[in-house]
């Protein structure tokens, strides 16, 4: 809604209280994109990928940064090796999902696959977007 500093003190406050609080972490990097401060924004979103390094919304966050930054024709080796490492691991959980059901008694994909699958599309959406601008 465009209050950027707004969210950015609302962050801090909270993860002051509530570090390990990776939601906040992921908003509090995505507001400091919207006010140009790449570096703390980079930080943010690198301390959320330590802990959690599937976490789409701060790869998609980095792309972003990256972009901004001009560098949209060649992604940053690091990012491109995290978004790498997520992509093969999401296809192999779908295809271990996908060979647990191709069973002819059960046709029907179990909800876990069906979720791997939602995911990696998600995620291949975000490549595109971040190699495609």
């Amino acid at each position: 809604m465009g209050r950027h500093d707004e969210a950015i003190e609302t962050c801090r406050a909270g993860l002051q209280r509530h570090p390990a609080y990776l939601s906040a972490r992921v908003t509090l990097g995505r507001a400091l994109i919207e006010t140009g401060d790449y570096d703390a924004a980079r930080e943010e979103l690198e301390t959320v990928l330590r802990s959690a390094p599937e976490n789409l919304a701060a790869i998609r966050g980095l792309a972003q940064i990256h972009e901004r930054r001009g560098h949209s024709a060649e992604m940053d080796p690091h990012l491109a090796a995290m978004m790498n490492a997520e992509v093969e691991r999401v296809v192999l959980a779908a295809e271990q999902a996908r060979t647990a059901v191709a069973t002819p008694e059960e046709p029907k994909p179990e909800p876990a696959m069906l979720a791997t699958l939602v995911r990696l599309e998600r995620f291949l959406v975000a490549i595109d977007a971040a190699r495609h601008p």
